[in-house]
């Protein structure tokens, strides 16, 4: 069964935002922020990246589920919003999250980062 952005999130122990910057919901439970936001275009997710990032140091994946739906989910990060939007298999990113409990901060960037620009999840 195909799994969604908000299930990926459920599954991180994700919450309510006290905040209103388009993030339905997030998880600091690793070293890399998930928050989760409503399907858009990139352009939209690109803002909604920047609004909710704001220099802070904590690395920020923003996650969506795809327009195109099959349980896919878009994401955006960790490094930065200028990164390209990926479509991973909601069961596959949720794995990939998984492997970065208890890393340190830079490395599960990096390992995050690698995963997603690899591809290697399809």
């Amino acid at each position: 069964m195909p799994v969604k952005a908000a299930e990926v999130l459920d599954q991180l122990g994700g919450r309510a935002p006290s905040v209103g910057d388009g993030v339905m919901a997030f998880s600091t439970t690793f070293p890399v922020e998930v928050a989760l936001t409503a399907s858009a275009p990139d352009a939209t997710l690109r803002r909604t990246y920047r609004a909710r990032q704001k220099g802070r140091a904590t690395p920020l994946l923003l996650i969506a589920d795809s327009l195109a739906g099959q349980g896919l989910v878009r994401a955006l990060g960790p490094v930065d919003e200028k990164a390209a939007v990926r479509e991973v298999p909601g069961e596959a990113l949720a794995v990939i999250l998984s492997r970065l409990v208890g890393m340190p901060r830079l490395s599960a960037t990096r390992e995050l980062a690698e995963e997603l620009a690899l591809d290697s999840y399809l």
